[in-house]
């Protein structure tokens, strides 16, 4: 039995090592690339934000909800923030039973934003389906050097 164990042993040392080596392989950023995602924490449904850029400049910005497993919302997303200001269209968003985030279409912003303003996104619902909506409380994030 000694004889198996300590192959045995040299063998999980041995992958060991590998693992730790992959591991830090994969942890270490490849790109300089950076986004942001964010949602604000209340009554459901609560509003998301997505940022993608890196360091100040933005390629996009999204806003998304989180919604109860299995639960849905209809509504749009209103962007704004350091000069941006978009609004997307009415839709469904419909959260499966174990992913709650969902997003609009991105818009895109592809430039410089000064440093330390922020961009936010509120989801307003249209509850009543008549045109009327409730706004959620909205979701920032803070664009940093």
């Amino acid at each position: 039995m000694t004889t198996i164990r300590a192959p045995r042993a040299r063998l999980t040392s041995g992958l060991a090592a590998v693992a730790i080596a992959v591991a830090a392989t994969v942890a270490a950023p490849v790109t300089s690339s950076a986004s942001a995602t964010g949602c604000v924490s209340g009554t459901n449904p609560n509003s998301c934000v997505a940022v993608n850029g890196a360091s100040t400049y933005v390629e996009s910005v999204a806003g998304g909800v989180y919604l109860d497993s299995n639960a849905s919302a209809v509504g749009h997303f209103h962007v704004y923030g350091a000069g941006i200001d978009f609004r997307s269209s009415d839709a469904r968003y419909t959260a499966g039973f174990f992913d709650h985030e969902r997003y609009g279409p991105p818009f895109s912003v592809k430039r410089d934003l000064p440093d330390g303003s922020r961009v936010c996104a509120e989801f307003l619902e249209d509850t009543r389906h008549d045109g009327s909506y409730v706004y959620h409380s909205p979701a920032c994030e803070t664009i940093h050097r």
